[in-house]
């Protein structure tokens, strides 16, 4: 079992636009709208890899049929705890003309009282003792502590395998709780950590060193163009990117998530670097495939597997 934990969850509403100019009227060429949040994207693509998973999360309850409805569609196992108010919604602006650039203009969401946090904390406990993993990814809505993941993570990793999956303070706080492994991107892993990182050896540096102050078996770090890094106390894996054409960032750094995870679950009677290998090569085919499209689509087990064993891994 992987059980995902999404916070803060929103109703994403991708649009298409030609010509982004600010204060002028556009017209939007192509639209679709889905459930996201960072874990509820790779609970999306964890049940089209056919792994039994389970997506919990915060809903709010005037909107809770549009919720439901999105994840009956995308095949997501939502498991909510219902809060007053309603799941936000979140516009991202795509720009094809444009390089594909992508803006987000994200909505500040629901509060969470005390009484259903410690609802949520109560089900994340049993869920970790019935879990492979728990996924703790993206930011935390209003009544919910910064140092939450790191609370989670101190609680639960001696029942399950905690990953993280967050930026600034909550990446930073959640470090402190030993997490089994974190997947910042490189300007996540900047700002937390107030450096330039412009070097592969600068990026294994700072991970060693956050290996050994906190206790944290892996970090892969993903850089978009520059391919991705993980790193470990022992050895170093290098995956360079696939060519592919790039329509949409949206969900890439959950989908390169998604597909780690899926990898690490598979029960190959592999040494740990090999095993690591073939979980990251599947990590960027998954990235690879969500980037070549305009919209969360469901990935193939097939499909994905097919395409991982083109991705260059080398050991720095």
């Amino acid at each position: 079992m992987i059980t995902t934990i999404t916070l803060n969850p929103a109703i994403d509403k991708i649009v298409d636009i030609n010509n982004m100019t600010l204060g002028a009227v556009h017209r939007v060429s192509h639209q679709v709208e889905s459930l996201g949040g960072k874990s509820i994207n790779v609970a999306r693509l964890l049940s089209g890899f056919n792994c039994d998973t389970k997506a919990v999360c915060f809903a709010g309850k005037d909107n809770f049929d549009i919720v439901k409805l999105h994840a009956l569609n995308d095949h997501i196992p939502l498991e909510p705890i219902i809060v007053p108010s309603s799941t936000r919604t979140n516009v991202k602006i795509v720009e094809p003309d444009n390089n594909y650039r992508t803006t987000d203009i994200n909505e500040i969401g629901f509060t969470v009282t005390e009484d259903k946090l410690n609802d949520m904390t109560a089900l994340i406990k049993t869920c970790a003792m019935e879990s492979d993993y728990l996924v703790l990814s993206g930011s935390l809505p209003k009544g919910v502590p910064s140092n939450y993941y790191k609370q989670i993570a101190s609680d639960c990793k001696t029942l399950t395998h905690v990953i993280i999956d967050a930026d600034g303070e909550v990446l930073r706080l959640g470090i402190e709780g030993s997490p089994f492994l974190i997947k910042p991107n490189i300007h996540e892993l900047e700002s937390a950590y107030h450096q330039s990182l412009d070097t592969d050896e600068k990026i294994i540096n700072l991970c060693r060193s956050i290996i050994k102050e906190h206790h944290i078996h892996y970090i892969l770090v993903s850089m978009g163009g520059d391919g991705s890094i993980l790193v470990s106390e022992d050895f170093v894996l290098k995956a360079e990117i696939l060519p592919v054409k790039v329509v949409s960032t949206v969900g890439a750094g959950d989908s390169m998530l998604a597909g780690m995870i899926f990898g690490l679950s598979k029960p190959e009677n592999l040494n740990i670097k090999k095993r690591l290998k073939i979980a990251l090569s599947y990590g960027v085919a998954s990235s690879s495939i969500a980037i070549s499209t305009k919209e969360h689509v469901a990935i193939t087990e097939k499909d994905l597997i097919a395409t991982a064993q083109t991705v260059t891994i080398h050991e720095l």
